[in-house]
């Protein structure tokens, strides 16, 4: 195969792509499967739903989940079911919303190709705020061009 950098052979393995460019070998991640894989189209309904389900138990909970902790700091007995049952509810909703995200983030264009991994470190290692500040900024939004490349 022929490459774009004016005739240099390109190769692929696996899901790289390995290009000779002026005497140094670069190695290029291709997500183009990936992204007809999953679909470029935007969050339907049914996931923006579970966004906002989700959002709104991340902050009934954590208030709930201290006013128990603190209860129980004064001795006053609580009952592992008023905690239980809701910290399982969240923990698989939040799981299904970050898979739902990451889908979202995989098959939405960005102008800068390192902008997708930054996101995805963001919303992994921050521990939730990457996450909603993901879905406020372009998850909740249409896409602009699906038909645009990253490029």
């Amino acid at each position: 195969m022929i490459g774009e950098q004016g005739g240099q052979p390109e190769r692929r393995i696996g899901c790289f792509q390995v290009a000779e460019v002026s005497g140094r070998r670069r190695v290029t991640l291709v997500v183009t499967g990936l992204d007809r894989a999953l679909g470029r189209h935007s969050m339907n309904r049914a996931e923006k739903a579970l966004v906002v389900v989700a959002l709104l138990n991340m902050f009934l909970y954590v208030p709930y989940f201290f006013l128990q902790v603190y209860r129980l700091e004064s001795s006053v007995q609580v009952s592992p079911l008023a905690i239980f049952p809701w910290h399982f509810f969240g923990l698989g909703l939040n799981f299904v919303v970050l898979v739902a995200t990451i889908r979202d983030l995989y098959s939405r264009p960005f102008p800068n190709p390192n902008a997708k991994l930054t996101w995805l470190l963001l919303i992994l290692v921050t521990g939730g705020i990457g996450w909603v500040v993901y879905l406020l900024k372009h998850a909740l939004r249409p896409r602009t061009n699906p038909a645009v490349r990253d490029e």
